[in-house]
């Protein structure tokens, strides 16, 4: 099953740490590369920030919710 944008901002929201795609993937149980391109998109709608730990070209991203996020979650959460 395929993460969703709420999987994984349950995931980065539950505490404020800061986490790899890797680290996600493996907490959902979903793939490396389908988490990825979630975290991109969520990214470009500024629902997580991302920064780089190093590695140059390709290196690994570290992801962490935004108060937007925040804010996008609070209201999935109330829907339900």
């Amino acid at each position: 099953m395929a993460p969703t944008k709420r999987d994984i901002l349950n995931i980065l929201g539950a505490d404020g740490r800061e986490r790899t795609a890797s680290d996600i993937a493996d907490a959902i149980g979903a793939s490396w590369p389908t988490v990825s391109m979630t975290l991109l998109r969520l990214f470009r709608s500024g629902l997580v920030t991302r920064r780089g730990r190093g590695g140059g070209f390709g290196g690994v991203f570290l992801y962490a919710i935004t108060e937007r996020g925040r804010r996008r979650l609070a209201y999935w959460r109330h829907l339900s």
